[in-house]
């Protein structure tokens, strides 16, 4: 609750305050308020670790490469979402407002899916910026951009072979890259047995 924004804490406030009891459709619930929450937490707190770092399993302090990232989504929505905070969060780092720090991409049949998502793959690869780019279903496998240093997972795979394969989009060799750094927002490294491996 305390981590809520005023927007969502007022519009709760106003639903439940009455005091009055009400029935809430518990899926309703969770799309309007706990997953957008969750995805704003998220991308907090990925600013934060890339700004300041985090304490490994040894209380070493590392520090993420800053660099080409990848976020694993869950479905459209999700990766447009996460992809306007994660511009949002990052727009001290843009050379202009147009410009998009973030973009994403997901295998579709919408006007903003599979064709522009080559374009978007593209750009992702060749230029500066998008530094951030949201996958769903587009990067997991058969992707290869060595560049990218940071690998998010924003969702989860019980499947070993495809948590294999998109963990696998940031262990491609190059220079200037000595290690990459994956974000687990969904316990997918614990359930894979996947264990930080420096020190």
């Amino acid at each position: 609750w305390s981590a809520m924004d005023d927007a969502a804490r007022g519009e709760l406030e106003q639903i439940f305050g009455s005091g009055d009891s009400i029935v809430v459709d518990p899926n309703a619930l969770e799309r309007r308020f706990t997953i957008p929450e969750r995805s704003r937490a998220m991308v907090r707190e990925f600013r934060q670790v890339l700004d300041a770092g985090y304490l490994d399993h040894q209380g070493v302090l590392r520090k993420p490469l800053l660099g080409k990232t990848i976020v694993f989504a869950v479905t459209k929505r999700h990766a447009a979402t996460l992809a306007e905070l994660l511009d949002q969060e990052f727009a001290d780092s843009k050379p202009s407002p147009e410009v998009r720090y973030a973009d994403y991409v997901v295998s579709g049949l919408g006007p903003d899916d599979t064709v522009d998502g080559m374009t978007k793959i593209k750009r992702f690869k060749k230029e500066a910026l998008p530094q951030i780019l949201v996958s769903v279903n587009m990067l997991d496998t058969g992707f290869d951009c060595p560049e990218v240093v940071n690998l998010v997972f924003a969702r989860f795979t019980r499947s070993a072979i495809l948590y294999q394969q998109m963990r696998g989009r940031g262990t491609r060799k190059a220079t200037q890259k000595p290690l990459f750094t994956l974000f687990d927002f969904v316990g997918v490294t614990d359930f894979h047995g996947d264990g930080d491996t420096l020190g």
